[in-house]
């Protein structure tokens, strides 16, 4: 049984882009639903706001190859185009490099390593035009700091006697890095 080309270029598009984007969507609206359910608002917010980059970003991604792969098909233009294959099929392939990212990024821990990094590399100017004051960093690292020492974060309005020990602690540790 030999297929027309026409049939396997929609087959291919329901396969690797209707159905997967179908499958992002539907799970994802399930999960924020369950979400609501939940009454932690600035998480569920963050969330969301994840669910729908990740929907948004292979919707992009794919979307010009599956276009490209259409309009070739049913000869909608004049010749194939190689350049622009290439730059669709990278495009597309992007799709499974951000993913990662995306979800990084939306992750505090490694947005605090991340910020971290450029202090490590020399490139503390470049750290603070980007992401801003050095004061906020400092708050940031000595959270993390906290975190890697296996201290929990007490948020709190008022500090504890607890939290103001983990404070000393990590700031008597930073003083001693510094001298090194």
């Amino acid at each position: 049984m030999i297929i027309s080309k026409a049939t396997y270029t929609l087959a291919v598009l329901i396969t690797q882009y209707a159905f997967p984007l179908f499958s992002l969507v539907f799970a994802y609206s399930r999960i924020a639903h369950r979400m609501k359910l939940r009454s932690v608002v600035e998480r569920q917010r963050r969330t969301h706001l994840l669910l729908v980059c990740v929907v948004a970003v292979f919707a992009v991604a794919w979307l010009p190859l599956n276009v490209f792969h259409i309009f070739n098909t049913f000869e909608l233009v004049n010749s194939f185009s190689v350049t622009t294959f290439s730059i669709c099929h990278c495009l597309a392939m992007c799709s499974a490099c951000l993913n990662p990212l995306i979800y990084a990024f939306f992750n505090h821990n490694f947005r605090i390593e991340f910020i971290h990094l450029f202090d490590r590399v020399g490139l503390r100017s470049l750290r603070v035009v980007i992401f801003g004051e050095q004061e906020s960093f400092k708050k940031a690292t000595r959270t993390e700091l906290r975190n890697r020492a296996g201290c929990k974060t007490i948020t709190t309005g008022e500090p504890t006697t607890l939290h103001r020990m983990n404070e000393s602690m990590v700031l008597s540790a930073m003083e001693h890095d510094e001298q090194l």
